[in-house]
């Protein structure tokens, strides 16, 4: 799987707000 830099970027992005969201 290649994931592109902005690709990269959205999926952390998603990631952490979940992170709070879940605490």
């Amino acid at each position: 799987m290649t994931i592109d830099r902005r690709d990269f970027l959205k999926t952390t992005a998603l990631g952490s707000a979940w992170g709070l969201l879940l605490g």
